[in-house]
C-alpha cells in the first residue's frame, strides 16, 4: 500500500511538470532550441505516463464495453464541459466587442469544429484536442493489452508505428479525433508499458535505493542528451495538433528518450512536491483553459508594461493555482 501511495505520488508531480512544460511549449520564440526541444516530448509524456500506470490485470476482468464507458467518463465528459465553458466564454466576449452580428453562425461553427475536434474551430480551446484523440488512443491500447498472443501484440504495435507514416504523409485532411495522431498515442502508451516492465527488473536486480538514485539520474542525462540530439536531426518544432512530427522514427525515439529521463528521475529520486501534485492533479482543467489563461496574462502584462514571456508564465501558473485550489475547495465543500 506505501509503494502504491509512493508511485501515485511521483507520477502526479511529474504530471505536474509536464503540464509546466505545456504552458512554457505555447509561450516564446518558435525556433527556439528549448521550445523545439519541449515539443518533442511534452504531450508523448502523457501518453508515456498513461501506459506506464496501465494496470492490465484489473482493468482484464471487466468487460471492454464497461472500460470504454469508464474512460469516455473520465475523458469525453470533461471535454464537453470544458468546450462548453469556452463557448459561452467566447459568446460573451463577441457579444462585449462585436455585438449579436454573425454570433449564430459562429456558434455553429464552434459546435461543429468541437464535434468533430478541429482545433482551429474550437472557441479559444484548441489544446483540449487531446482528450479525445487520448481516449480514441486508450480504446485501441486496451485492446492491445487484452491480446494474449505476444506475436500478434508486436504485429499490432508495428501496424500502429506504419500507420503514422501513411495517415500523416498520405491524409491531407485532418480526421475525426485528430485520428492521425492516434496510432502515436497507441505506440506511446505500449513504450510506457515496455518501460514499467523494465524498470520493475532494475528494482529487483537492485534492492539499495540510494544506488538506485544515483544510476537513474546517470541513465536520465544519457536519455536527455538522446532526445536533444534526437531533436536536431529532426530539425522541426513537432505540433501533434498540426500534425507535424517529422521523420516519425527519429520522433519517436527522442520523445520516448526525453519522457523515459523524467519518469526514471521522478520515480528513483523520489522527486515530489505538494504544488506539482496539485498541478498534476489537474491537468485536464490546465489543457481546456490554457489559451484563456494566456490571454488573460497577456492582457495583464499589457496593461503592467511588462510583456516578457517569464512574466506572462508566471502569471499563468498564479491563475492556474487558483483554480486548481478553487476546486479543491468546492469539491471538498460539497463532499466529493
Amino acid at each position: 500500500m506505501k509503494n502504491n501511495v509512493r508511485e501515485a505520488n511521483w507520477i502526479d508531480a511529474l504530471k505536474g511538470l509536464g503540464i509546466i512544460l505545456v504552458f512554457l511549449g505555447h509561450i516564446g520564440e518558435t525556433g527556439s532550441s528549448f521550445r523545439l526541444y519541449l515539443y518533442t516530448f511534452h504531450v508523448p509524456l502523457f501518453f508515456v505516463l498513461a501506459g506506464y500506470i496501465y494496470d492490465a490485470e484489473k482493468y482484464n476482468q471487466i468487460p471492454l464495453e464497461q472500460q470504454i464507458r469508464q474512460k469516455a467518463k473520465q475523458y469525453l465528459l470533461p471535454y464537453i464541459i470544458m468546450v462548453g465553458i469556452n463557448i459561452i466564454i467566447a459568446i460573451l466576449i463577441q457579444l462585449l466587442n462585436q455585438g449579436p452580428e454573425g454570433l449564430l453562425i459562429q456558434i455553429a461553427r464552434w459546435i461543429c469544429g468541437s464535434l468533430y475536434v478541429l482545433s482551429k474551430s474550437m472557441p479559444n480551446c484548441a489544446t483540449l484536442w487531446f482528450l479525445p484523440c487520448f481516449f480514441a488512443s486508450y480504446v485501441f491500447f486496451a485492446i492491445w493489452h487484452r491480446i494474449t498472443c505476444m506475436f500478434c501484440r508486436t504485429l499490432y504495435i508495428v501496424i500502429a508505428f506504419g500507420s503514422t507514416y501513411i495517415l500523416l504523409n498520405s491524409v491531407d485532411t485532418q480526421l475525426p479525433f485528430y485520428m492521425q495522431i492516434v496510432p502515436c498515442g497507441i505506440t506511446f502508451m505500449a513504450m510506457g508499458t515496455s518501460l514499467k516492465v523494465l524498470l520493475a527488473k532494475v528494482d529487483r536486480a537492485f534492492t539499495a535505493h540510494k544506488y538506485k538514485a544515483v544510476l537513474s539520474i546517470v541513465v536520465a542525462l544519457i536519455l536527455m542528451r538522446i532526445s536533444m540530439y534526437l531533436t536536431d536531426i529532426n530539425d522541426i518544432c513537432v505540433s501533434l495538433n498540426e500534425l507535424e512530427i517529422g521523420e516519425p522514427l527519429v520522433f519517436y525515439l527522442g520523445a520516448f528518450s526525453g519522457a523515459a529521463s523524467l519518469m526514471i528521475v521522478f520515480k528513483y529520486v523520489n522527486l515530489k512536491s505538494r504544488v506539482l501534485t496539485l498541478w498534476g492533479q489537474n491537468t485536464l482543467i490546465g489543457m481546456g483553459f490554457n489559451l484563456l489563461m494566456m490571454e488573460v496574462a497577456y492582457a495583464v502584462c499589457f496593461l503592467l508594461g511588462q510583456v516578457t514571456w517569464y512574466f506572462v508564465f508566471i502569471i499563468i501558473m498564479v491563475e492556474y493555482t487558483l483554480i486548481c485550489l478553487g476546486k479543491r475547495y468546492i469539491l471538498r465543500k460539497v463532499n466529493l
